[in-house]
């Protein structure tokens, strides 16, 4: 290394990702990470699209340079704002978290932060479509098949005409969501990066529904590049690929599988619709075994925080000690907005941390979620238009779906009754 480089201390606040990654969205654009707030954009500031642009071009783009560029000075970008709020908040970020990462030496090449037109991309945050079997309440037609087709179903039963239905945002979704089966580019293009990817992160829609991405996988078996690449997946748990865990999975210096969790029984079953409790369970036991014989493999939950389930957070945790994962996580729903806990009245906020609070957790767990509900406080605004927004999507999905609120959450439900709501 040269001295100039050595010598050379980028600031505190700088994050590692845009030196090293890059994230496709399910619609086919692109952003420097899943938590961003703008897609990465041309000089004429339209997104750049994987059916016309490279993810090279993507990479080295100005828009890129600049962000880059931003952080070295010492500034923080408002496209970053939702790692700055979790910090702010004492918790830690996705930036934080993505910085420790690829500081190991031994899987990432070291990052020169002082070139700000870096050539390899070591990290691809891959969304390949939004393809997917569940409709989520927390999720929506950007990243569910599923989802856009039951929110033109609304439009069709409200007497839109079809010509609207076509312009709606939904059937963009829709459409734009198919963008890996339309593009024979983007999956010649990837085997090019493969000798300098060390990690993949597959998310979704959901990733085992995607049989391209285990091509790209075989791929970098045959080419001999699996050995020195880890790959993270989000997954709902509703699917089990037997085959393609056997056959490639031993060949990747490690496969982290998380599944996404948020809640127990049928409350579960009523914010991951259609999925079904025992089968999830059942396919995580398959994963817990197959740990067992690959040893690559380590299993997570996520449990993303919402209105829904922010109440019962101690049951989801008790569940989570039945299960042998390597570990949990707990994070903050910031879209769609009529979900995330800013919606929810004070007084109800306060009645959950109290709950959520007085457990007999282990300590660790306990702690967990003591730093996961004291983050309420920092949303200590309740967000009027976005409360009415959760009770105007709730009644109707609720119809649509054959579903009740207000007998699988009693309990929420009450509070919110208390406080006149």
């Amino acid at each position: 290394m040269d001295l100039k480089k050595r010598s050379f201390r980028p600031p505190q606040t700088i994050c590692s990702l845009p030196w090293a990654s890059v994230e496709t969205t399910p619609n086919g654009e692109a952003r420097v990470c899943c938590l961003s707030n703008t897609l990465i954009t041309q000089t004429n500031g339209h997104p750049y699209n994987l059916k016309d642009y490279t993810l090279q071009e993507i990479f080295e783009s100005d828009y890129m340079k600049n962000l880059r560029q931003n952080f070295l000075d010492g500034k923080k970008p408002s496209t970053c704002n939702k790692c700055w709020s979790v910090e702010e908040a004492g918790g830690l970020s996705k930036r934080i978290l993505a910085s420790h990462h690829l500081e190991h030496k031994e899987v990432f090449d070291e990052i020169d932060y002082s070139n700000i037109d870096p050539k390899t991309i070591q990290f691809l945050d891959l969304k390949l479509g939004n393809i997917c079997n569940l409709k989520c309440r927390i999720c929506g037609s950007w990243s569910s098949s599923k989802w856009a087709s039951e929110q033109l179903d609304y439009l069709k039963k409200e007497g839109v005409s079809k010509e609207d239905q076509r312009n709606s945002i939904h059937y963009r979704h829709l459409q734009m969501g198919q963008w890996p089966r339309k593009t024979e580019v983007f999956w010649n293009e990837i085997e090019s990066y493969l000798p300098g990817v060390k990690y993949f992160e597959f998310t979704g829609g959901e990733p085992m529904m995607i049989q391209e991405h285990f091509d790209v996988l075989r791929k970098s078996v045959e080419l001999g590049y699996s050995k020195n690449q880890m790959i993270h997946y989000n997954t709902n748990g509703t699917h089990y690929p037997e085959k393609e865990i056997q056959e490639l999975f031993p060949h990747f210096k490690s496969i982290n599988v998380a599944f996404s969790v948020d809640d127990v029984e049928e409350k579960f079953e009523y914010q991951r619709y259609p999925a079904k409790w025992d089968e999830v369970n059942e396919n995580i036991d398959r994963w817990d075994k197959i740990k067992q014989e690959v040893s690559t493999i380590t299993t997570q939950v996520c449990c993303t925080i919402s209105i829904l389930n922010v109440s019962n957070l101690v049951c989801m945790a008790q569940w989570i000690l039945t299960k042998n994962f390597n570990s949990w996580y707990f994070n903050m729903l910031h879209e769609p907005k009529h979900m995330s806990i800013t919606a929810l009245p004070k007084e109800v906020k306060e009645k959950i941390k109290v709950k959520v609070l007085n457990n007999n957790l282990p300590q660790k767990m306990h702690d967990e979620l003591k730093n996961a509900v004291n983050r309420i406080d920092q949303y200590d605004v309740m967000d009027m238009r976005g409360f009415k927004n959760f009770r105007k999507e709730i009644d109707r999905t609720d119809l649509y779906r054959n579903q009740n609120f207000a007998k699988t959450f009693p309990e929420l439900n009450q509070m919110l009754l208390d406080e006149g709501f």
